[in-house]
């Protein structure tokens, strides 16, 4: 057979119409947790606004007691592609100027809902008025709002606000304003945007309140936002639906607010360019107990799925860090059911740090497929569910990496890691004579599309200088999901590093193995069984029926299962599939599976 580059077409990711983009520009630590972005108080929640971000981190918790919260989930369904990279091109979208004739509407005009029968025009500080729950401005033409719109305080709440159009677009250059007062923790009022298109250059601030005070004080929750469009969404302005931060200097409770829920349904296209903060509320309490709160959720696609999704931001699902405790990460869930799954950005649903306890990471699951046979998998950024560590003057375990599934369900769509792409679970780090965190479990699998792999899968385990390094972790690319004897090539390029070694201590954590020297678990039998996966440290598989399969595997690059410093033992490695000769015993390649010190080094099987 011919080499892979000659029989593998390189993935080419469309620059148009369905593509979900995320940029690779790191978030940091997801530590601070409220900032109201646009708020006229600096730091609102607690924390200074985030990077550039869709940003969905548990809040914080500074406190001796301090509870972190586990990271949000964001659930983006697709009718097109999914890309998270800085590939995407936003559709056009001009922020238009209202026409003279345009209702021009006031805070005299807002004591009661507006129907208008052309185009509306908001500009300088308007404020809604009334006792509804919620205020409606509904127009015949586009809605234009260039200024300030404030909703009513209804004491323990804001005032929702719904604008409304059939047959135009919604442009917002200035800022439409839900969140709650600070003070006593108002809750910020829910936020409707409903048109044929929606574009959102300035601001939309849906925040829960600060709360302060010498006794229980709770953070606002973060009013919910939703997008309804038949056509075109596009976001380059900024919103915040973040829980309101909450501080007490007294030995009582200090209590985050909840973020909001971000809904998005529409058929046209779903572009981000700003900052998205969904985090939940931090909290301080000096001589009490602290909880962050519960970051929001982002829903796209789950009624009516969108022809493309796009972020020229980070998707950040941390934890939140605690004193006490981290949160765990959040869960990503990319569905392109119409097109390629893109990922040359960042991704990140790891675990938060903490003195004490970090969180585990999460999980991501991306599936681009099945009703375009043809799309695939192409990972060029980075994708990584990390367990947390402990901080600086800390004691304790390390968290355990996440799990990562990148799994194709079109028949023929092929698996690219490129070369500065990097999947990684890894453990965090302990101190003291703690046990730092195992490597997590990742999955690669094609059904019959061909996988190269030339960037880095990493799961490894975390160290501890002063205690026990980690455990590896898994890592299983498998080209044969469809079971049927038409496998896909795997190949492991010259530039590709998998690595699921142990971490170093002053014991050595081992690398996943059956714990007999000359033997590996038995496969495949088993191969999805989880007592064998606790004994191989890395699974690669080209033979979806076992035997006379279309696929075949090389090992081009090196595979990393090596046992940490001191004593560790290094990992069990199984390949599954045959040679591109033809012959049915694979060669292993540069493996290193050694030990360290009085360790037993890990083994290879090939069949």
């Amino acid at each position: 057979m011919a080499k892979m580059s000659n029989v593998v077409a390189r993935v080419t990711w469309m620059v148009a119409v369905g593509l979900l983009y995320v940029s690779s520009a790191g978030c940091g630590s997801s530590s601070g947790n409220s900032g109201g972005v646009g708020s006229t108080t600096p730091g609102r929640g607690g924390s200074d606004p985030p990077p550039p971000s869709v940003t969905m981190a548990g809040g914080s918790a500074s406190s001796a007691g301090g509870q972190g919260k586990a990271g949000g989930a964001a659930h983006l369904v697709s009718g097109g592609g999914i890309t998270i990279g800085p590939d995407f091109q936003a559709p056009a979208a001009a922020m238009a100027q209202a026409p003279a004739d345009a209702m021009a509407i006031a805070t005299a005009g807002l004591t009661a809902d507006v129907m208008a029968s052309g185009a509306v025009s908001i500009s300088g500080s308007v404020s809604s008025g009334g006792s509804d729950a919620v205020r409606q401005i509904v127009a015949g033409g586009d809605i234009f709002v260039n200024g300030t719109l404030r909703a009513a305080d209804l004491g323990g709440a804001r005032q929702g606000l719904t604008l409304k159009t059939s047959s135009g677009t919604i442009y917002v250059s200035g800022s439409i304003d839900t969140s709650g007062a600070d003070g006593s923790g108002q809750a910020g009022g829910p936020l409707t945007l409903s048109a044929q298109r929606v574009v959102v250059g300035g601001k939309l601030l849906t925040a829960g309140g600060n709360a302060n005070g010498a006794q229980n004080v709770t953070g606002g929750h973060g009013g919910d936002l939703t997008i309804q469009a038949s056509g075109d969404v596009v976001l380059t302005g900024t919103a915040a639906l973040t829980g309101g931060g909450a501080a007490t200097t007294s030995a009582s409770q200090a209590t985050g607010g909840d973020a909001g829920t971000f809904t998005i349904d529409t058929t046209g296209v779903v572009a981000f360019a700003g900052t998205y903060d969904l985090r939940g509320g931090s909290a301080t309490a000096k001589n009490g107990s602290a909880t962050g709160g519960a970051p929001g959720a982002l829903k796209i696609g789950e009624t009516n799925r969108p022809s493309g999704i796009g972020m020229t931001v980070p998707l950040v699902l941390k934890g939140g860090d605690g004193q006490a405790a981290g949160g765990d990460g959040g869960a990503a869930k990319l569905e392109a059911h119409g097109g390629d799954l893109r990922i040359s950005g960042t991704v990140d649903v790891s675990g938060g740090d903490s003195a004490t306890k970090p969180g585990a990471g999460g999980t991501i699951d991306g599936n681009p497929g099945p009703e375009v046979a043809s799309a695939g998998i192409d990972v060029a950024g980075q994708v990584m569910s990390n367990g947390g560590s402990i901080t600086k003057g800390g004691m304790g375990d390390g968290a355990a990496g996440g799990t990562i599934k990148l799994v194709a369900k079109a028949s023929e769509g092929l698996m690219t890691v490129e070369a500065g792409g990097q999947v990684q679970a890894d453990g965090g780090g302990a101190a003291g004579a703690g046990t730092a965190g195992g490597g997590g479990k990742m999955y690669l699998f094609t059904i019959h599309g061909n996988t190269s792999i030339h960037g880095k899968l990493l799961a490894r385990g975390g160290a501890n200088p002063g205690g026990t390094g980690g455990g590896g972790g898994f890592v299983y690319v498998f080209t044969g999901d469809g079971h049927d004897r038409m496998s896909g090539i795997l190949i492991i390029e010259t530039d590709g590093v998998i690595d699921a070694s142990g971490g170093d201590g002053a014991v050595g954590g081992s690398a996943r193995n059956d714990g007999h020297a000359g033997s590996v678990a038995e496969f495949p039998v088993v191969q999805n069984d989880e007592y064998a996966v606790e004994q191989i440290a890395v699974l690669i598989n080209s033979d979806g029926v076992h035997g006379s399969d279309h696929g075949w595997l090389d090992n081009r690059g090196q595979i990393i299962v090596r046992g940490g410093k001191a004593n560790g033992s290094g990992g069990d490695v199984v390949f599954h599939g045959r040679r591109e000769d033809g012959n049915e015993t694979p060669t292993p390649g540069n493996i290193d599976s050694a030990a360290d010190g009085s360790g037993t080094a890990g083994d290879f099987a090939g069949e």
